[in-house]
């Protein structure tokens, strides 16, 4: 029964063949398969745990959420968060926990109270360790999590508020393009694409930022040109894309070519449109190029 609790199995499967190896080491009184049964037990349910000590108290709370007893995996996260001997990390994690299962059971109000808490109690800690960067790193991530949450939940002029305080909080200190970002598309949702143009502008002029973030702000750069029907600036940031990104050329490279071709340049649209099937010929934009152009797609044997 102990070999069958290690197959791949559902873990309610795998908990209740230990259960029944336990059972039988008791009846028959083996007791090192009494000792591996109950280690074997309390690794896959840590709840059963007798007795737990604080060190158990985050594998419990995880346990009791995965088994779907909300209430009581908040009773020992909330001991994680309240107790002496946690580090901010493992409180972090706590909350974190109490807001997962606040989603989970769609109880948004609390959901959303738990983030603000999360953001507040980083707030806190930066704010008493300024110098910490990992401090000012977790407060970044959790301010742009709870706007995002509050976005989505149409608090938008709250979230919008956090955003800005947090720009304000950690100007100079790390990268604040999650920041910019987040604003630029609430603002791109609204069709305030000035703003929206604006607040990319600022993200991209922050430092370490990533190939992907740096793809999207690009790409939402062209995007909101597009729709303000400025198609110099667009082809400009397509230009500057192309030459900072070469991962997303063929994108960029198409979409030059698309808004080349919608403007009357035909010539050089289709000069364009034939250098990206050049490169790439079964490529997705390559595919999209020769349709286009109105070849045909060679079958291949």
């Amino acid at each position: 029964m102990l070999i069958k609790s290690k197959l791949p199995l559902p873990l309610k499967e795998k908990v209740q063949h230990t259960k029944e190896a336990l059972n039988i080491a008791k009846t028959h009184q083996l007791k090192s398969n009494l000792r591996k049964s109950l280690q074997r037990l309390y690794k896959l349910a840590p709840r059963l745990i007798p007795n737990p000590t604080k060190i158990n108290f985050l594998k419990i709370a995880h346990d009791y959420k995965r088994s779907q007893f909300f209430s009581l995996a908040r009773a020992y996260y909330r001991k994680v968060f309240k107790l002496r001997g946690f580090s901010y990390s493992q409180k972090i994690i706590a909350l974190k926990g109490i807001e997962k299962t606040y989603k989970l059971e769609n109880k948004k109000k609390l959901y959303l109270s738990t983030a603000k808490q999360l953001a507040q109690f980083a707030t806190k800690n930066l704010i008493l360790y300024p110098h910490k960067k990992f401090l000012a790193r977790s407060v970044n991530n959790l301010n742009n999590s709870y706007a995002r949450k509050l976005w989505t939940s149409g608090k938008i002029k709250l979230a919008k508020s956090i955003l800005l305080k947090n720009t304000k909080l950690l100007k100079n200190k790390i990268s604040l393009h999650k920041s910019y970002w987040i604003l630029s598309r609430m603002a791109s949702e609204k069709k305030q694409h000035l703003a929206a143009i604006w607040w990319l502008e600022q993200a991209k002029g922050e430092p370490r930022i990533n190939s992907h973030a740096q793809n999207n702000i690009y790409w939402h750069l062209f995007w909101n040109y597009k729709k303000l029907k400025q198609t110099k600036s667009a082809i400009t940031i397509i230009d500057e894309a192309i030459s900072k990104n070469t991962k997303h050329k063929q994108k960029f490279s198409f979409w030059k070519a698309k808004i080349l071709k919608d403007n009357g340049h035909y010539l050089q649209a289709n000069t364009l449109f034939k250098t990206i099937v050049e490169a790439d010929t079964l490529g997705y934009y390559a595919l999209l190029a020769h349709r286009e152009l109105n070849l045909k797609i060679i079958k291949l044997n």
